[in-house]
């Protein structure tokens, strides 16, 4: 669901704020089999599911015709099950390898700067951080890069910036 309201006052200021819910589910059977398909032995049972509950918020602000900037935040809960089993004949039975339950937060914010020096000619600069509290991991990363339209149909950008994998 999207909410953006034009603030009072502000009508150079744009709220987006996003609510979201996905489900991932996915069930694998693996079996084989001898004699001309007659005779089907289990091997692998698997089943997997995924939920995640997330929400954003964005604020956009038109400081005039030359500056603008956006702040916003995106946290992500995940709800995950997993489980995955072998077939040991030698048991006459099913072995687990995996079984996994539980939750894990991914928290993200961002803060950027736009800078016309000309209508072919800007800078922007920013700053990007994120927590994954799975393994308590914490990034900051700093983002600059300089874009230049020579015309209608070519865009150069030269861009620096830090990308982590937490």
């Amino acid at each position: 669901q999207e909410y953006a309201p034009e603030l009072q006052g502000f009508s150079k200021v744009r709220l987006k704020t996003t609510v979201s819910y996905q489900q991932t589910t996915v069930k694998t059977i693996l079996d084989s089999t001898a004699n001309n398909k007659e005779i089907v032995k289990p091997y692998v049972r698997q089943n997997q599911a995924e939920n995640k509950l997330s929400i954003s918020s964005q604020l956009r602000h038109k400081v005039n015709a030359a500056n603008n900037y956006s702040i916003g935040f995106i946290a992500d809960q995940y709800f995950v099950d997993y489980v995955d089993s072998v077939y040991r004949y030698e048991y006459e039975k099913f072995i687990t390898f995996t079984d996994v339950s539980g939750s894990m937060v991914l928290l993200r914010g961002y803060a950027q700067w736009k800078h016309s020096f000309t209508n072919h000619l800007m800078a922007y600069a920013g700053i990007y951080a994120q927590y994954f509290g799975l393994n308590g991991e914490f990034s900051w990363e700093p983002r600059l890069s300089l874009t230049w339209k020579p015309g209608s149909r070519n865009t150069f950008t030269l861009g620096y910036g830090l990308h982590s994998q937490i």
